[in-house]
């Protein structure tokens, strides 16, 4: 009987992302260590952390005839990707991928990490912990970065916060996006 077919994918290159070695790291040790993933076959794909790639890389599993894909880290990638694995039947199960209309619009996704909305709300409940009131939200333009902020503007308001456009008037700077575009928004802060 072949075995379950599971295809893998997420942003793989441990330059661009923290997350590549510890996520390859976590999967060979299981694969190597519980007995009973020795029949599954498996399918890794580099979607590059975006829309566009991440829709050829669907494409490329719905082919395979994967069973199940585990991945697509990046919200942009995810989100090109969760309807064509909706049409073909296929369940998503998302380790890192945040936005919020991925799990509400697609019934196919699971996710095994906080949506925008729960870390915007933590985050907004830390910042008014600190007596930050008045907050400056920035973002790159990813998916991710701009759900992000707009989660975090929501759950200011909700607590009766200040979303401020100029940064001299805020108590705090927040800054919602990918880690290149973050390293690079707090770099050229530094300067």
């Amino acid at each position: 009987m072949p075995g379950l077919r599971v295809g893998v994918s997420a942003l793989f290159d441990p330059a661009d992302t923290p997350h590549a070695r510890t996520f390859l790291r976590a999967l060979a040790v299981a694969r190597n260590c519980i007995p009973a993933l020795a029949s599954v076959q498996w399918h890794f794909l580099d979607d590059g952390a975006n829309a566009a790639r991440g829709a050829e890389v669907a494409q490329h599993m719905i082919d395979w005839q994967a069973d199940v894909v585990v991945g697509h880290f990046s919200s942009d990638a995810a989100i090109s990707a969760a309807p064509l694995y909706q049409q073909a039947g296929i369940a998503l199960l998302t380790p890192a991928a945040t936005i919020d209309r991925l799990t509400l619009e697609h019934p196919n996704v699971f996710r095994f990490c906080p949506s925008d909305r729960q870390l915007a709300g933590d985050l907004v409940s830390w910042l008014a912990s600190r007596q930050w009131q008045r907050v400056h939200v920035q973002a790159d333009d990813s998916a991710h970065g701009q759900a992000l902020a707009v989660a975090i503007g929501a759950a200011l308001a909700h607590a009766g916060m200040q979303r401020v456009n100029e940064r001299e008037c805020a108590d705090v700077e927040v800054f919602a996006g990918r880690l290149k575009a973050s390293r690079e928004h707090w770099q050229a802060r530094r300067r």
